[in-house]
């Protein structure tokens, strides 16, 4: 707790909150701005430009990596989509220059640790390296697994789905299709869009931003998860199977290594209206077992990550 807290440059920006978005092309800089002079050790949490902090010999630089940079890779298209012809040809060329800064990065990384096998496979893909470890993050399992579990109710629950990999539009979709009551939690760059899409469905309950106690009443009371998105891990669905939340989930991303088809959700292995409606009728008719569902997943606790990431951290100083 009294620990110091040091800052990059960006942080004397006049502004800066407003327009770190358009500095973007400064994040790079920022990292490698940053002096780490005197550790043995150097851990960094990264989806974006902290893996390219600079380090000097012999220090160990041990990079826990959530996913490769979205938007200079696989979901570039998607980012662009939201600007004009003029801004994209302004970007393009900047982002040109951030694969190839993101590459040379990613070489510095002296241990690689990922959250999951599909982030994984993306940075075998994209930074021509193979991840040294594969550790899951932490959830608190506990605080769901002891959930008051009341009878379903009549809702199904999504759990902020609004960004570009997170499948809210599909999601609002299925429920206009077969006209089940379904409540969404969380803003984002496609709220408008799924809420736009819902006009006038009264079955369908917009929240915006709820608290941790409000999102766990969600799920005491929830029917099912719909998690249609590609995301990186999912902890929302490993949250809503250890309270005995089943998941109805599209079979790609993360989803794989959580969701076990008919023993805690269904998996879906397209996003096509027919094959999800299908999928939504079986899950719906499916009996679920709570404990069954709660022990799917008991390899996903905190008290397994910290035991793992403790490990790890003695490895790195010891290596010479």
């Amino acid at each position: 707790a009294d620990r110091k807290v040091y800052f990059s440059f960006l942080q004397k920006i006049p502004f800066i909150k407003k327009l770190n978005k358009v500095l973007f092309f400064l994040w790079p800089v920022a990292a490698e701005s940053l002096d780490l002079s005197g550790y043995d050790l150097v851990i960094s949490s990264s989806s974006d430009v902290a893996k390219g902090v600079v380090t000097n010999y012999p220090t160990k630089h041990l990079c826990y990596m959530y996913s490769p940079m979205r938007y200079l890779w696989d979901q570039k298209d998607l980012y662009l989509e939201r600007y004009s012809v003029l801004r994209k040809i302004i970007l393009l060329p900047l982002l040109t220059k951030l694969r190839i800064w993101d590459v040379f990065a990613n070489s510095r990384i002296d241990y690689l640790v990922t959250i999951s096998d599909f982030v994984s496979q993306r940075i075998s893909k994209y930074y021509d390296r193979i991840a040294d470890q594969v550790i899951y993050p932490p959830v608190n399992l506990s605080k769901f697994m002891s959930l008051k579990k009341e009878s379903a109710g009549n809702y199904f629950l999504a759990l902020s789905p609004f960004e570009e990999n997170k499948g809210g539009v599909d999601i609002v979709k299925l429920a206009l299709r077969n006209n089940i009551k379904l409540r969404v939690t969380g803003i984002g760059a496609l709220y408008k869009r799924c809420k736009k899409l819902a006009r006038g469905n009264k079955n369908i309950e917009f929240l915006g931003w709820v608290s941790e106690e409000k999102k766990i009443e969600l799920l005491r009371h929830a029917k099912g998860l719909l998690f249609l998105g590609v995301e990186d891990f999912g902890i929302a669905a490993v949250e809503a199977i250890a309270a005995g939340v089943p998941v109805l989930a599209y079979n790609s991303g993360g989803a794989q290594e959580i969701v076990v088809n008919k023993v805690n959700g269904i998996l879906c292995d397209t996003l096509k209206p027919q094959e999800l409606d299908t999928a939504l009728k079986g899950f719906t008719e499916h009996g679920w077992d709570r404990k069954t569902m709660s022990d799917s997943v008991k390899h996903f606790d905190e008290s397994i990550f910290r035991k793992k990431f403790d490990k790890l951290i003695q490895q790195n100083l010891q290596k010479d």
